[in-house]
């Protein structure tokens, strides 16, 4: 596409521009000291804009990400042939959306130094994952405006916009993917919002005495209750024909799902803990986040979610179960384990102080020698004597069960490739002998597929031996 142009002086153009920049500069400080001196409630009014710019500030990544999907629109269109003066309307529709793309760059910018130093203390994985979640954005953004500054420049009649393009844009139209671009997923990308808030890591001392438990209404007095419940008896044991032992809630939801696990388990209390501690996995957060359901669903959840799914499957299963809060101390090795294999004390208490986990720890010497933190576990009552919960008869004793908390030993994963005993090389090199060649036809046939086909049965064998 070509422009017919008047000759252009440079040097010309850059003093015309330097003194009009000059008069709008003295213009626009004037107006701005006369509004300063004039306005009384200029000092409230900045307050005004501080706080309307936080809320300006957190609603970037949305105003971003409509930036880009209008930019992407754009350019589907100037990929296609339109006359020039639609083309011209597009091309000036992207300086402006590139504008507003460049400004919310700042905020984006801005966001991942906070983000930095919010991880900062922490183990280095969480560093590495911001560094390369701002990698991955600079790249997409760097390719994106450097495609826009191309067909900018390619398609604007303005004689100043092409020329400053020609000498600091990119020269080279990219061939951008849009579909990476295009906001296909009903969540907006907003940086600061993880799967997970990383709230400031104050430290919340767990509660160590009765008392401090009666006060948050974590202790309680039932009132004598009696149920009848088919062959098992347990109305000699204390407290456990109160009914709310039996009763749903909230959290303990005995769903279809929740009754289905629990006849899969035979309604045995052995195999129903069993089953919690060995499949469901622990989280370090504190206080309910998922429902029993939820929990058996995701085979994850802290503390409380892994009680509430124990509960539900025994009181689904007829047996009477409640939640015990309390607090616990543990050894910083065992801790460090159970919390996900950490290497430093000090970064789990930090991680565990920032999901509001009331924790602390005990020294002596000197050192670190254990943590105490609060923690919630089961009381179930069972025949325990002399089956130890195999058969329920008539309920003797609250046993205390914790399914959440669990001892790790890591090991390093198999090599697949190793184990299948296949030698890749040599069967793809047996796999091309096979075929016969063609050079004045450029054609290749007679590939013999059960070469492949024997060696992925070989390998499957392999490792299901392995």
């Amino acid at each position: 596409m070509f422009y017919k142009t008047k000759s252009l002086n440079p040097l010309a153009f850059f003093q015309e521009s330097t003194l009009i920049l000059r008069a709008l500069s003295f213009m626009l400080s004037f107006v701005l000291s006369t509004f300063v001196f004039t306005t009384p409630t200029f000092a409230a009014g900045v307050e005004v804009v501080k706080s309307k710019n936080k809320a300006y500030m957190s609603a970037s990544p949305q105003r971003m990400q409509e930036s880009i999907n209008k930019a992407i629109e754009v350019i589907k269109k100037l990929k296609v042939a339109h006359s020039e003066e639609e083309n011209e309307k597009l091309s000036q529709t992207l300086y402006t959306l590139l504008s507003d793309i460049k400004s919310e760059d700042d905020y984006a910018k801005e966001t991942f130094k906070k983000m930095l130093k919010e991880v900062e203390g922490l183990d280095a994985v969480f560093k590495q994952r911001v560094v390369a979640m701002q990698a991955e954005y600079e790249k997409r953004k760097v390719k994106l405006m450097n495609a826009m500054e191309s067909f900018i420049s390619e398609h604007t009649g303005n004689v100043f916009v092409k020329w400053y393009y020609a000498l600091f844009g990119n020269s080279e139209a990219e061939d951008l993917n849009t579909s990476i671009y295009e906001n296909s997923s009903h969540q907006k990308f907003d940086p600061a919002q993880m799967p997970f808030e990383l709230r400031k890591a104050v430290p919340i001392k767990p509660k160590t005495s009765k008392e401090e438990f009666i006060s948050q209404g974590l202790i309680n007095q039932p009132l004598p209750h009696y149920a009848a419940l088919g062959d098992f008896d347990y109305s000699t044991l204390a407290d456990a024909s109160n009914p709310e032992y039996l009763a749903q809630s909230d959290e303990v939801n005995i769903t279809q799902a929740i009754q289905n696990k629990a006849a899969e388990l035979d309604y045995d209390a052995v195999q129903i803990y069993n089953f919690v501690r060995n499949n469901i996995e622990f989280v370090p957060t504190w206080g309910a986040v998922q429902s029993a359901e939820l929990t058996l669903g995701a085979k994850r959840g802290n503390a409380m979610d892994i009680s509430s799914l124990l509960i539900a499957l025994f009181r689904a299963s007829k047996i009477p179960a409640r939640y015990v809060h309390g607090t616990i101390e543990l050894s910083q090795t065992k801790v460090k384990n159970w919390f996900g294999g950490w290497e430093n004390i000090n970064n789990v208490l930090t991680f565990a102080y920032s999901n509001g986990l009331p924790a602390m720890t005990i020294t002596g010497g000197g050192k670190i020698d254990a943590v105490r933190m609060e923690h919630v576990w089961v009381e179930v009552a069972t025949d325990y004597y002399p089956s130890r919960g195999a058969k329920n008869y008539k309920a003797d004793a609250w046993i205390p069960l914790d399914a959440a908390y669990k001892q790790y030993t890591f090991h390093e994963g198999t090599d697949a490739l190793t184990a299948s005993g296949v030698d890749i090389n040599t069967t793809l090199q047996s796999f091309i002998d096979s075929a016969t060649i063609n050079e004045n036809e450029g054609s290749v046939s007679g590939m013999d597929s059960t070469i492949i086909e024997n060696m992925l049965m070989q390998a499957q064998t392999n490792l299901l031996n392995h």
